[in-house]
């Protein structure tokens, strides 16, 4: 979602985090494989990380109540 506008989805499979858990998190970068580093080419100005997928309606009762 951007801005309240769904931009793409993806259906993925039910993921394991258990290893990714023990990893760092990192907000604006990219570390590949190679441990190669690709920083993020934006800006970043509300990031939220919920434990589970939220539907539609909640992603645009988000952006609603936020917007002036």
């Amino acid at each position: 979602y951007t801005d309240g506008v769904l931009r793409n989805t993806a259906n993925v499979a039910s993921v394991n985090y258990t290893g990714m858990n023990s990893q760092n998190l990192y907000i604006g970068t990219m570390r590949a494989l190679n441990s190669y580093w690709y920083p993020f080419g934006g800006d970043l100005d509300d990031i939220r990380i919920y434990n589970r997928a939220l539907t539609d309606s909640e992603v645009l009762q988000i952006n609603n109540a936020e917007r002036p």
